[in-house]
């Protein structure tokens, strides 16, 4: 691919559903990955998505998310998060609930 441009940060599988939001089409669906710019999501019914929508996603883990979408390939979605040091806090305390969890196993 042609000036393509590889992964800022690496994304880590994660398992979480969530409810998710495109300028008003809502579905049930899930984070399928994490990083700390982006996510892939898995949207449980097709709704309309297309690249540089703003799409909002909610999580019980990190609570109300926003980002863009970069790329579709129906059902999944990949999301550049919008910066933010809200945004920020909400990943880097899905991590420390992860890395809390690992600790006490």
């Amino acid at each position: 691919m042609k000036n393509h441009v590889g992964r800022a940060h690496p994304r880590d599988k994660t398992r979480m559903r969530a409810k998710i939001d495109c300028k008003g089409n809502k579905t049930p669906g899930s984070v399928l990955d994490l990083s700390k710019l982006g996510a892939g999501l898995y949207l449980s019914r097709d709704i309309p998505v297309t690249f540089g929508d703003e799409i909002h996603f909610k999580t019980e883990e990190m609570g109300h998310l926003t980002g863009t979408v970069r790329w579709s390939r129906s059902p999944r979605v990949g999301v550049s998060l919008a910066l933010s040091s809200n945004t920020e806090a909400k990943v880097k305390s899905y991590y420390k609930l992860i890395e809390d969890a690992k600790s006490a196993d």
